[in-house]
């Protein structure tokens, strides 16, 4: 069976001519308007798409750097605590009446007239327990 356009001759004549182009121009024209529609559609939303990403990548720097912080500030009261008890202890060593008690109790030394009690060991840990 012959197709609908074999039955017919083309006519080729001006007009004729003319519609052709016109539906050519249209048919270019429609093809470049949705190359620019894709075009100024697309490239946004790849420009939105790298914001939200960099965004979001610097949101996870920032909370690691935050946690870094808080770490770091735990850190220095923990080492300023320290530093306080250091400096209490060499307040305490530059006393000499400390000094002269430590060494009493430690290497059991006396003064003039005192007398020395040796106690059994268990004691004397109960009492270093109690004196911290």
């Amino acid at each position: 069976m012959a197709s609908r356009n074999d039955k017919y001759a083309k006519m080729d004549n001006e007009y004729i001519r003319a519609k052709e182009l016109q539906k050519a121009k249209q048919k270019k024209q429609k093809k470049l308007v949705l190359r620019r529609v894709f075009f100024f559609f697309c490239l946004p939303f790849i420009v939105i798409v790298w914001f939200i990403s960099t965004v979001f990548n610097q949101s996870t720097m920032i909370e690691e750097k935050q946690a870094m912080l808080d770490e770091a500030k735990a850190n220095l009261k923990n080492v300023e605590k320290q530093q306080e008890l250091l400096e209490m202890q060499i307040t305490q060593y530059e006393d000499d009446e400390y000094i002269a008690k430590i060494l009493r109790k430690e290497y059991l030394l006396s003064e003039d007239g005192e007398i020395i009690f040796v106690m059994p060991e268990d004691a004397l840990e109960e009492e270093n327990e109690n004196d911290k």
